[in-house]
């Protein structure tokens, strides 16, 4: 579901979600913390991109050997953290849509 579509889906009404016909605040707060986890990462994503160029430019210094192997790591790491808040997003609405049904 896109983050757009996310923001307008209807909300889970009784039960801890709410009273019959109300809004989700449990739900909205956590979409709107996923939504800003995954606009930070947008918005770090230039940061990325220039620490590994600093990298790629230092690869003629004395520590060029573990240059490669860092940034693998860091690259893993972000895709790893990426992929981790998307699928708990993921997790979060068909929750909601199942609460919903």
């Amino acid at each position: 579901m896109s983050l757009e579509r996310s923001r307008k889906a209807k909300a889970p009404s009784g039960g801890i979600f709410g009273g019959a016909g109300n809004s989700s605040p449990l739900f909205g707060t956590l979409q709107r913390g996923f939504t800003n986890v995954l606009r930070e990462l947008e918005q770090k994503k230039p940061q990325l991109d220039e620490l590994v160029r600093t990298a790629d430019s230092l690869r003629d210094s004395p520590i060029k050997q573990q240059i490669p192997a860092k940034v693998t790591q860091l690259r893993e790491h972000w895709e790893d953290t990426s992929q981790k808040v998307l699928a708990r997003k993921s997790q979060l609405e068909e929750l909601e849509a199942t609460t919903t049904e």
